[in-house]
C-alpha cells in the first residue's frame, strides 16, 4: 500500500481536531488526554480506510460505470 503525503496545513487541522475532540472525551470519560487523542485519531483513520475501499469498489465513487458483479 502507498502512504499518500500530507499537506502541513491538513496535517495541522487533523492534530487541531483530534486534540479537540479527544479533549472533549476525555474530559466526558474521565480519560487522559492522551487516550481520548488516539481514540479519535484511530477512528478518523479506520472512517478514512473504510471510505476509500467503499470508493474504490464496484458502483463506488471512483467507479460510478463498472456494474456489480
Amino acid at each position: 500500500m502507498r502512504v499518500p503525503r500530507i499537506a502541513p496545513k491538513l496535517f495541522a487541522v487533523w492534530l487541531l481536531l483530534c486534540t479537540a475532540l479527544g479533549g472533549l472525551f476525555s474530559w466526558l470519560s474521565g480519560m487522559p488526554l492522551w487516550g481520548g487523542m488516539l481514540l479519535v485519531a484511530g477512528g478518523l483513520y479506520v472512517n478514512s480506510l473504510v471510505a476509500d475501499i467503499e470508493d474504490e469498489g464496484p458502483g463506488g465513487f471512483l467507479n460510478p460505470r463498472e456494474k456489480d458483479k
